[in-house]
């Protein structure tokens, strides 16, 4: 359900906490429910996003999922209930590619550059 602040703003209210744990959250079952998104289109402003067979392993196992404990791993898990509706009244939308693979890029570009062209100045 989607309601507006104060300030006019959209906010996404989930109203059913499906996964809980007092320690930890069963990921799998999180991936699971996420699996069921596999294909779904969101239609947005800036075109459609279509959730792909990736999602969920994405969402459920990344190195920022294992980090998180407590109430932000609840978070995180109950926030999957309503995907769609968070693609769609987000705001500040961007494609971030995988961080990773990004800083190795850059990292192989600036010695490459350094190789080819002498020493100067590069921003990163």
């Amino acid at each position: 359900m989607v309601e507006k602040n104060d300030k006019g703003q959209s906010v996404v209210v989930i109203d059913t906490i499906a996964f809980k744990g007092k320690r930890a959250i069963d990921w799998h079952s999180v991936e699971e429910y996420a699996q069921g998104y596999k294909g779904l289109e969101v239609h947005c402003i800036d075109g459609i996003i279509k959730i792909d067979s990736r999602f969920a392993d994405e969402y459920c196992w990344s190195k920022d999922t294992k980090r998180l404990k407590g109430t932000l791993a609840k978070a995180k898990a109950n926030a999957i209930q309503a995907i769609k509706e968070r693609i769609e009244n987000a705001s500040n939308k961007r494609v971030q590619g995988n961080y990773e693979d990004n800083i190795k890029k850059r990292n192989e570009q600036t010695a490459l550059d350094k190789l080819s062209s002498g020493n100067k100045p590069i921003s990163l």
